[in-house]
């Protein structure tokens, strides 16, 4: 078995013994000669400009998702800015929340892994979340349970193909967080796109049945849009319905 620890800047470590995925990595190195890096080396995006993307002690290219993560992470949080206000608790934990569901993205993109502390902290920070906007309630536990049996349901009947045991405990923090209409938004738009996703991989990058595609993401994604746009649908359905009506 082999264990892996993460780091935010170079991904994951191997180590002996067992496989195991950390959310507290140590500190950055360089991708080339493992060097530990300088803060000056870690500025988001800026360090990569200046150091005109190549690593400052042996000139080792830096992949280009580097910068790219960190500009749409920065570009995250400015969202969460415009939604959150100056409202200084719900920034703080929403910007924990960003952050873990980023690196979360990340890690099961690459290595379709989420890793359990990642799952257990966003749940705690989803209940301090509801009772912070005091609408923490059966409403959301009850989501959080029907969501769980719902993919644990997918799970089992795939045989574990269709989906990983972690979607099954990430949606409990859905559930938690969202509550059921925007639960019931961010699952649709997971399914959506995911089934976009897969259909033009297969047509252009000859993926078959058996490549693994990880839905972690696109249920990140499906969170995220329901989190700050689920209004904007409501109000579009609203007027879809009504225009069916007349």
């Amino acid at each position: 078995m082999v264990e892996y620890r993460w780091s935010v800047r170079n991904g994951f470590l191997k180590k002996k013994g067992k496989k195991k995925v950390s959310l507290w990595g140590g500190r950055s190195f360089c991708d080339g000669c493992k060097r530990q890096l300088t803060w000056r080396e870690n500025i988001p995006v800026l360090s990569f400009l200046v150091l005109k993307g190549k690593s400052k002690c042996c000139k080792t290219p830096l992949p280009c998702q580097y910068p790219l993560v960190e500009f749409l992470t920065g570009g995250l949080f400015l969202l969460l800015f415009g939604f959150a206000g100056f409202e200084v608790l719900f920034l703080v934990l929403g910007v924990l929340i960003v952050g873990i569901l980023v690196f979360v993205f990340l890690v099961d993109f690459k290595y379709q892994i989420i890793p359990d502390e990642a799952t257990v902290l966003l749940v705690v920070l989803a209940v301090l979340w509801g009772l912070t906007e005091r609408d923490f309630g059966l409403d959301k536990l009850v989501s959080a349970g029907v969501i769980f049996l719902f993919f644990l349901f997918l799970y089992l009947v795939t045989k574990g193909k269709g989906m990983g045991f972690g979607d099954v405990k990430f949606v409990v923090f859905m559930g938690l967080f969202l509550g059921k209409w925007k639960l019931v938004l961010a699952i649709y738009v997971a399914f959506v796109v995911g089934a976009a996703v897969g259909v033009f991989l297969m047509i252009f990058k000859g993926y078959g049945k058996k490549s693994a595609l990880a839905f972690g993401p696109f249920l990140i994604l499906g969170t995220l849009v329901a989190w700050w746009f689920f209004d904007f649908f409501e109000i579009w359905i609203e007027s879809f319905y009504l225009l069916g009506l007349n």
